[in-house]
């Protein structure tokens, strides 16, 4: 049960690497968040030169530019910097950092929809942060901050029957209604986004399960592998070096030169086997990072003399002519 845990926990650690980067998509955010609020004072500016050049400013300019310049761009890049405080702060609290950056755009889009109710479709704007939502694969962000909009919509709207005109009010509940209708059906295309962000988030951990699986079956018969390499090699080695020891009995002791070529032809095949099991161990050693390499002297002339002994019987049986120069 523990291994089974572990192995989950395993899993769970590599889909975290593979899940979007939320620090990544915070400071994208975070600089959207910065052009909008740059976006708000431009779109404040063009207003009121619009309104003065139509000769519809309160009498009181200074009033009027602290409602409808100041105070509005003054409280979007005062979240701004509070997104930059809190991303400073609380730099590994995930969870309140993304719902923080979501709501900065809720509370601008608050600003601008309660400051410039004369125009009809400002209220719509609200559909921005829950479409945003999205990007963190979270069902309970986008609720709660569709919950937010739909909250705000309604407080705008309440501020525009007091302090609008009759015209104002006259649209204020259509416009409502329509806004409310648009965070409900964004809520509903966020919420199957994210359902399929989470689907394709499980078929990733059952890859990854498939994977982790497989790696460690193909460890394991790799480690099978090595482990009969050993084994055979050394058991080979065996008879090999019985084969060489009767071989050098005939050398020491016969006197027939047809003989003696004959064991120095074993003599050199045998060496050679037991060259190439010498590399098979090597091969298992490399495979579990335990080889050595070893210098030594050896013969040019002896390696080609052991290559021509080898290859010179297959040769001639081939009809083949082998020669050394």
């Amino acid at each position: 049960m523990k291994n089974t845990k572990a192995y989950g926990a395993e899993i769970q650690d590599e889909l975290r690497e593979t899940a979007p980067e939320y620090e990544k998509w915070r400071r994208r955010l975070f600089i959207m968040n910065c052009v909008i609020a740059a976006g708000v004072f431009l779109l404040e500016i063009g207003v009121n030169i619009i309104l003065f050049v139509q000769g519809k400013v309160n009498p009181d300019i200074v009033y009027h530019l602290m409602r409808y310049l100041v105070v509005p761009s003054g409280l979007v890049f005062l979240a701004v910097l509070f997104d930059g405080i809190m991303m400073r702060c609380f730099p590994n609290k995930d969870w309140l950092l993304n719902y923080i950056m979501v709501l900065t755009v809720v509370f601008m889009c608050t600003v601008v929809a309660v400051t410039h109710y004369v125009f009809p479709i400002t209220m719509t704007a609200f559909v921005i942060p829950v479409l945003m939502s999205v990007v963190f694969g979270n069902n309970r962000m986008t609720a709660a901050t569709a919950a937010s909009c739909s909250v705000c919509v309604i407080l705008t709207g309440i501020w525009r029957n007091i302090d609008g005109t009759d015209t104002d009010r006259y649209y204020m509940v259509q416009e409502v209604v329509i806004s409310l209708g648009i965070i409900f059906v964004s809520l509903i295309v966020a919420g199957i986004v994210n359902s399929l962000i989470t689907e394709q988030n499980h078929r990733l951990l059952d890859a990854l399960r498939k994977e982790k699986r497989s790696q460690q079956e193909a460890e394991a018969a790799n480690m099978a592998k090595s482990s009969f390499l050993a084994n055979m090699s050394h058991e080979i080695r065996t008879p090999i070096n019985a084969v060489l020891g009767m071989d050098e009995m005939i050398l020491r002791e016969s006197s027939d030169e047809s003989i003696l070529s004959y064991a120095a032809n074993i003599q050199s095949a045998g060496h050679s086997l037991l060259s190439v099991i010498n590399d098979i161990l090597d091969l298992s050693k490399i495979e579990s990072g335990r080889l050595e390499l070893l210098t030594a002297e050896y013969s040019t002339q002896q390696l080609m003399n052991d290559c021509y002994s080898m290859m010179i019987m297959r040769a001639e049986k081939k009809d083949l002519l082998l020669e050394i120069k």
